[in-house]
């Protein structure tokens, strides 16, 4: 009997990816052929029409996981073909001769679809597929994650987010939280000037921003407690870590992305 051919098309930055790989995850696990098509996460002439952001490839070390799956990033003719397709679906909400962008739960279509793209950011997403993101994370915590332990991180994203702005009463809250612990606090961050400025009155902290953003990944994954940024980055972190004990989030967020942990308490600001 043949496989069951199955296509994830990989967009956004890394919190929107990590979504779109849940599925590669499950249908790796059913021994489908999986194809993985990242065109839209690279620097090209499709991308630079678009005027979209690329931003640093952080997957490829979760990648590693699949060995048998197909990756393309060089663009051909049926991608664009197939990006046609997927425009439609998105237009119409429907699964187009098997092309499916994603809006709403919907697990017919998942099943049944033969390409996937959209944003998977929903409550019912997250449950439905808690197994994958179980073994995601103890993939992480065995074959990737060997960074030092931190006492306590704070992930603060300002300079390619509209969440930061949006919600930028939490970093206030937060900054008073921190005043007020005596522990040593480490501040992952994409903009320093911003947050060495937003936090000049702390003196326990030390900044960090790596060139790498897996890097600063694995800084929140091994955080004692985290705290996170409004983004779907430290999102990922809080629900991959297993060892944070205590975890901070801004309430809009985990309102329709809760944090499902057994092993940290969780606390909505």
């Amino acid at each position: 009997m043949a496989k069951v051919n199955k296509t994830v098309w990989l967009s956004g930055g890394f919190g929107n990816v990590m979504f779109q790989m849940l599925l590669v995850e499950r249908f790796y696990n059913l021994d489908y052929n999986v194809t993985v098509v990242g065109i839209l996460t690279k620097k090209n002439l499709l991308t630079k029409l678009l005027n979209w952001t690329i931003h640093e490839d952080i997957t490829s070390n979760i990648m590693t996981k699949y060995p048998n799956i197909i990756v393309e990033n060089d663009i051909r003719f049926k991608h664009i073909k197939s990006l046609f397709f997927l425009t439609l679906s998105k237009l119409f909400s429907f699964n187009f001769f098997g092309y499916l962008f994603f809006k709403k739960f919907n697990e017919i279509q998942l099943r049944n679809a033969k390409q996937y793209m959209g944003y998977f950011q929903s409550e019912e997403y997250i449950k439905n597929f808690s197994n994958e993101i179980k073994q995601i994370s103890n993939y992480i915590s065995k074959n990737i994650n060997e960074k030092q332990n931190s006492s306590l991180v704070f992930h603060f994203r300002w300079g390619d987010t509209d969440w930061g702005r949006k919600y930028e009463n939490y970093y206030y809250k937060i900054r008073e939280l921190l005043i007020i612990e005596n522990v040593s606090i480490r501040i992952v961050t994409d903009d320093l000037t911003k947050a060495k400025a937003f936090f000049a009155n702390i003196d326990n902290i030390q900044f960090s921003k790596s060139d790498n953003p897996f890097d600063d990944f694995l800084i929140l994954l091994n955080a004692e407690t985290l705290i996170l940024a409004p983004s779907t980055f430290s999102w990922w972190a809080a629900i991959l870590t297993t060892k944070a004990t205590k975890i901070y989030a801004p309430k809009e967020i985990i309102s329709f992305l809760p944090i499902s942990t057994n092993n940290s308490i969780v606390n909505a600001i």
